[in-house]
């Protein structure tokens, strides 16, 4: 379940709004490109290029645990230019 419905199930409001307040919270973190609402109250957030870099070293530092996870199935990135 996504988060802004989590909390909007604790505290009695709408998941929009839930998630309006986090992606006003979000968007002046570094890195992150962008946070805003979609339909439904879902909240997007869209990192930067240098944080998905970063993950090519943690990812295999987790371990197997790491590689069983489901989380970004479906995930489409495009190939980062060369250097």
């Amino acid at each position: 379940m996504s988060l802004p419905f989590r909390l909007a199930g604790a505290t009695g409001r709408e998941p929009g709004q839930v998630a309006a307040e986090l992606a006003a919270r979000l968007n002046p973190v570094g890195w992150i490109r962008s946070a805003c609402v979609t339909s439904g109250g879902y909240l997007t957030v869209t990192v930067t290029g240098e944080a998905l870099a970063g993950l090519a070293v943690r990812v295999p530092a987790a371990g197997d645990a790491c590689a069983a996870s489901d989380a970004l199935r479906g995930t489409e990135l495009a190939a980062p230019e060369r250097l």
